[in-house]
């Protein structure tokens, strides 16, 4: 006789790992990029003002619906690629999406 199970997965666990993973594959990569492309170095004043920009923006989302809200990062992220250039602007941009850390991480119920 054959016995049969079925797979259950713990949903918000497998969230919580999910973004972990994905929270250190971006910091590694963005490091990556950082150890091997110096172009960003040429322009410290603007990619701090850049990365200042991309937090503020951040930190204050635009509530569209109960469960969605609008960041507007690429707002920082045009004017950056349009004044110092793509390299720099990327950092600043990678730093929101790899960090997250203006924001406390969700905790589903």
């Amino acid at each position: 006789m054959r016995v049969t199970r079925s797979l259950t997965i713990e949903v918000p666990r497998l969230l919580a790992i999910y973004a972990r993973v994905m929270r250190v594959a971006g910091l590694g990569l963005a490091a990556l990029i950082l150890l091997t492309d110096h172009r960003w170095a040429a322009h410290p004043i603007a990619c701090l003002v850049l990365l200042g920009a991309v937090f503020l923006v951040r930190a204050a989302p635009v509530r569209l619906s109960k469960y969605s809200y609008l960041t507007q990062t690429g707002i920082p992220a045009l004017a950056g690629a349009l004044t110092v250039g793509p390299r720099s602007a990327g950092l600043e941009t990678g730093s929101d999406f790899c960090g997250g850390m203006t924001r406390p991480p969700m905790r589903i119920a």
